[in-house]
């Protein structure tokens, strides 16, 4: 079965990112020193989600792939009858209603196999059309496309057909750091306003694009998957209003379910991010030739004169990636300085984990943790009153 691949991308140059990316690295790189950075989407090319998905797989010491594969494969089934007992009319019959999962940066959908193979496991039986719709939102349309294509074709794929995912649909958005929020709210929207994909497939590797305003009169449950702490890559405050931009409604059944690194092991940590075969290295320093590229060549920034350097930053707990010159240089368009910062996580424990609910207006229903490594798995819903969140829930 073909890949469908939605551009839902806004529709003008400007919004898109394509515009104004230049100016994002050069207003960056033009700060005062000690000051720069480069925009984080630049890691994300095609080359670049392959070199991190080697990296997340295959990193002895990163603890975040492994902890949350496992709490997805322990607990996959648990979290998905909760879902969607949240999702039935009545909440007794077996799912009649349809329903939306869309994951945000879905990447190799490799823990999101055990997932979508518990989801399928919800449906008691094969239907015309499938009651619940996978879209998976990312930045790079081949990459997307080999993903799901992968996914169709493995024991996951054929186990989900007529109960799941009714055309290997998938969404994609290429864009710069600041409009993540605006792009993935765009693909939210289209994904839960659009009918049964079945019966419009496309050729392979084409691209439909989205409509600019879709129909406001949203009734399918949304599940909306956020893994891989992806939220730690916002700063304190920009991470509750990321949230509060997802458009989950209260008392329809919708949910999110997300990843958040609660390690507290700063040896730890550190060892995570600066791994002895420097595969999260060479993720980074690819980056350095996406920027080249986005600036008009490629080699603007040559590797053998940059050097990871990844840090704790023990005041602000979070991990921050910097590339750092080995060398006096410049390069045509700016000046450059010493060092500049590319990629920052930041660590939660309880009491963050209390704010960043709390700003965000959403409830927690259920977590799971990793007793080895204290990453976690959230499942929230948003509440029918703004104020009314409650941060404690049932492990």
């Amino acid at each position: 079965m073909s890949t469908r691949i939605i551009d839902v991308r806004l529709n003008d140059d400007t919004s898109n990112g394509e515009a104004n990316l230049h100016d994002e690295i050069v207003k960056g790189l033009s700060q005062p020193f000690n000051e720069k950075t480069l925009p984080s989407v630049l890691l994300y090319d095609e080359e670049g989600l392959r070199l991190y998905e080697d990296f997340a797989t295959s990193a002895k010491e990163y603890y975040l792939f492994p902890a949350e594969e496992n709490l997805l494969k322990s607990n996959a089934h648990e979290i998905a009858k909760i879902m969607y007992s949240r999702s039935k009319r009545d909440h007794q019959e077996p799912i009649q209603v349809e329903s939306v999962i869309l994951e945000l940066g879905a990447g190799a959908l490799r823990k999101t196999s055990h997932l979508l193979s518990a989801f399928s496991k919800v449906v008691p039986e094969q239907k015309t059309p499938a009651p619940i719709t996978y879209y998976a939102l990312d930045l790079e349309r081949r990459e997307l496309q080999r993903t799901l294509d992968e996914l169709a074709a493995s024991p996951v794929g054929l186990e989900m057909q007529a109960k799941l995912m009714h055309a290997g649909s998938g969404v994609y958005s290429k864009v710069d750091s600041n409009l993540w929020p605006k792009e993935a709210c765009e693909g939210f929207r289209w994904a839960t306003t659009q009918p049964s994909p079945t019966g419009s497939s496309s050729e392979q590797g084409s691209i439909e694009t989205a409509p600019s305003t879709p129909d406001a009169s949203l009734e399918t449950p949304l599940h909306v998957l956020f893994l891989g702490s992806t939220i730690g890559m916002f700063f304190h405050g920009e991470d509750a209003a990321f949230l509060n931009t997802l458009p989950l409604r209260a008392d329809k059944g919708d949910t999110l379910l997300i990843g958040i690194d609660m390690c507290r092991d700063i040896p730890r940590i550190e060892r995570a991010y600066n791994d002895t075969a420097g595969l999260l290295r060479r993720f980074v320093l690819n980056g350095l030739k996406t920027a080249g590229r986005a600036l008009g060549d490629e080699s603007l920034f040559p590797q053998e004169k940059w050097e990871y350097k990844p840090y704790f930053n023990v005041e602000e707990q979070r991990v921050e990636l910097f590339v750092s010159s080995r060398i006096a240089q410049t390069v045509p368009d700016p000046q450059m300085g010493i060092e500049f910062a590319f990629l920052e996580g930041e660590q939660f424990n309880e009491e963050a984990v209390r704010r960043l609910f709390t700003e965000a207006n959403l409830r927690p229903l259920r977590y799971w943790t990793d007793a080895d490594s204290g990453y976690s798995l959230w499942l929230l819903e948003r509440p029918q009153a703004k104020g009314s969140v409650e941060t404690d829930c049932q492990k």
